[in-house]
């Protein structure tokens, strides 16, 4: 198994009730392990095994529910990850596995309150980074490109940064780092005043990682 790399498999028999992969670590490192798309009506359970083939750790939701197991500093070597079909039939439909190492995925949108305002009238943005991962992510900067016009005046009181960015027009920056707690979110609330001339406006925040994957898309409103 590669890092960030999905699998797939299937058990198309009523025969065989375990597929078994592995994935090599060269120095210590954290481990997300994910089992999806498990077809509806089956129960697939997911174990983690050292090099000695001793266990260390199992996710066994009921039903087709996902499957997940987070280990933190991992020691270099050989690791097994078995999957095991507890209950179902044979189905061709596949389930993905992922092992993801040091890697919170981080994602993040955008919203913006009201969404019709008249010139100098001001807007509330609200930017939220998520982490679905077990491990904390950190964010290095964050970057907003305001519309011609519009004018940076405060972080909020409901904002978990509190400090202002650099800038006030144009591209206004925060910088980190920025701690995204494992299973947890990092919010900026801010406010903005319009500019004097009408139309339709749109903007967008970026981000850089320092820990973990920063967000792939621009978050828009």
């Amino acid at each position: 198994l590669e890092s960030g790399t999905i699998y797939n498999g299937y058990f198309p028999s009523t025969v065989g009730n375990d597929d078994y992969y592995f994935f090599d670590l060269a120095a210590t490192h954290n481990a997300d392990i994910w089992l999806t798309g498990i077809p509806s009506g089956n129960d697939y359970d997911l174990y983690l095994y050292d090099a000695g083939k001793t266990a260390i750790d199992s996710s066994r939701n009921g039903g087709d529910s996902d499957e997940h197991i987070a280990q933190a500093n991992l020691a270099a070597g050989r690791y097994y990850v078995r999957l095991t079909r507890e209950a179902g039939t044979s189905s061709w439909e596949p389930y993905s596995l992922e092992v993801d190492l040091d890697a919170p995925l981080l994602t993040a949108t955008k919203s913006a309150s009201p969404t019709e305002v008249l010139g100098g009238e001001e807007v509330l943005y609200t930017v939220r980074f998520d982490n679905q991962s077990a491990f904390p992510g950190t964010l290095g900067t964050i970057e907003d490109t305001l519309p011609a016009g519009f004018t940076f005046l405060s972080m909020t009181a409901a904002s978990d940064v509190s400090a202002p960015p650099s800038g006030t027009k144009g591209t206004v920056v925060w910088n980190g780092p920025f701690v995204v707690p494992a299973g947890s979110d990092l919010t900026l609330v801010y406010r903005v005043r319009s500019g004097n001339v009408g139309g339709t406006f749109a903007n967008s925040v970026t981000a850089t990682a320092l820990v973990g994957s920063a967000p792939v898309a621009p978050a828009r409103a």
